[in-house]
């Protein structure tokens, strides 16, 4: 007996053995290798998907997606003139209530907070925090949509507009964050009845950088969450529902998703996250402005290239960023954590956007989720807007 023990005893260490090669090989492959990060001890953030695949309940093919729309469209990019900010109270998650009390109250200066809530209770204890903080309750409009997450930046509607209709219409893609929130979009559709599209591109907004010209930057997560089609499928699905051109840049160990490490300001601008030399993410960071540096933004003008000293890493061994940063109507919200690179960071911002007004937030409470302001936040475009490409034509001509 003792033979056929060992014999299995074998067999099963063989296979442990096999298994951990594979969940090696599969972290370097989203990744990309690197000697100088431990990859046995690194936990992603919990606040945020599975960064192994699609939950079971998302697996395609996707139901209720729609035909991509007929004509050519523009996707609206950030620093555009806004009608208000689509924003979900953290649930259950006080560490954080005091950041959103600030950035509600800054952002409806600038625009209309749309704030979801899930039900009457709910609505009365957020307003009950909103007034505990002397927020006013000016510029607030409640739509009661239920919803699981408050990253809205990650499942809020994508609008375009179409180049020949002007008409205005939101993409709304698969979301991992589960099915409440994937009905979001279709809520804020039956509000207001703009052009809606079901896409079948698996991503979140936080690994969306669209330069509102007809460019698209994202991380190279975006081709592990759509394994179900090549890359040229990808490519021209995207073409298909956006009208963009996609750029893949390489994944740092930060996050997945390209607004912890890299932010567009305008189109010809970008602001890059930098860490000292010996951490994990630099040569990721380094190969990524090497990309940008060869390329030529959609103005015709090579890119104008920021970098942003990160705060130290947490002892817990997860990062901090600045790059998680969300513009509305003239106005930034920058992430501030208490450290002395913060001021630093924020004059950053003022010589990347002059005439901005430039606001620090405090996000220590966020330490340990992957997000902060701009996971937080999503713009919601005028509801009667005219076309950026024809209304700056329409100047040129005058």
């Amino acid at each position: 007996m003792r033979p056929i023990k060992h014999l299995f005893m074998i067999i099963i260490l063989t296979i442990f053995l096999v298994l951990g090669m594979n969940l090696k090989a599969h972290a370097q492959e989203i990744m990309g290798p690197s000697s100088a990060f431990d990859w046995n001890n690194w936990k992603p953030p919990k606040y945020i998907p599975d960064w192994k695949g699609i939950p079971g309940e998302l697996q395609p093919p996707f139901p209720g997606v729609t035909p991509p729309p007929t004509e050519p469209v523009r996707w609206s990019a950030e620093w555009e003139d806004q009608e208000g900010v689509l924003v979900a109270w953290p649930l259950y998650w006080l560490a954080v209530e005091s950041a959103y009390c600030a950035m509600v109250d800054e952002l409806q200066d600038v625009g209309t907070v749309y704030l979801l809530y899930n039900n009457e209770v709910s609505k009365m204890r957020i307003t009950e925090k909103l007034n505990s903080c002397g927020v006013p309750l000016e510029n607030i409009e409640w739509l009661n949509i239920l919803y699981n997450s408050n990253w809205t930046r990650d499942y809020g509607p994508e609008s375009i507009f179409g180049q020949e209709s002007d008409d205005w219409g939101i993409v709304d893609n698969v979301c991992l964050y589960g099915r409440k929130d994937n009905n979001v979009n279709p809520g804020l559709e039956s509000l207001w009845g703009m052009d809606y599209y079901s896409s079948p591109i698996v991503t979140e907004g936080g690994n969306l950088s669209p330069d509102g010209m007809g460019k698209l930057f994202c991380t190279s997560w975006i081709r592990r969450e759509n394994f179900f089609m090549g890359e040229e499928e990808l490519r021209q699905t995207l073409n298909d529902y956006y009208n963009v051109e996609l750029t893949i840049l390489p994944l740092p160990p930060i996050s997945p998703h390209i607004d912890m490490c890299a932010k567009l300001v305008n189109p010809e601008t970008w602001i890059i996250g930098e860490w000292p030399s010996d951490d994990p993410n630099t040569p990721y960071m380094d190969r990524l402005v090497a990309i940008l540096e060869s390329m030529t933004a959609s103005t015709g003008n090579p890119y104008t290239i920021y970098r942003i000293q990160q705060p130290k890493r947490l002892p817990s061994g997860y990062w901090r960023t600045y790059t998680n940063a969300y513009m509305q109507n003239g106005k930034v919200l920058v992430p501030t954590f208490g450290v002395k690179q913060d001021k630093a960071a924020l004059a950053v911002f003022q010589q990347a956007l002059p005439g901005w007004e430039i606001v620090g937030i405090d996000c220590t409470g966020f330490d340990g989720s992957g997000g902060a302001i701009h996971c937080s936040a999503h713009g919601i475009a005028h509801h009667e807007e005219v076309s950026f490409l024809r209304s700056q034509l329409s100047a040129e001509s005058n």
